[in-house]
């Protein structure tokens, strides 16, 4: 992963911020495509595979404190 070799992970007991990973394309599709979530998000509920898989690429090619991302 682009640039973030000192970051890993921030645990607490009730939370957990890490990178998103291939492992995660089937859950975050899922949510993306549920019309009940889109509703209340700036987008259209039919988030396919395709467009989760590009998402996934690109997110973990960039620093996770980019400016704007």
């Amino acid at each position: 992963m682009a640039g973030d070799a000192g970051f890993t992970m921030i645990e607490t007991p009730r939370l957990v911020l890490r990178r998103f990973d291939a492992a995660d394309l089937d859950a975050f599709v899922a949510y993306r495509a549920d019309a009940d979530v889109a509703r209340f998000q700036s987008w259209e509920a039919g988030y396919g595979r395709a467009e989760g898989e590009e998402f996934i690429e690109w997110v973990t090619s960039v620093h996770p404190d980019t400016p704007g991302e």
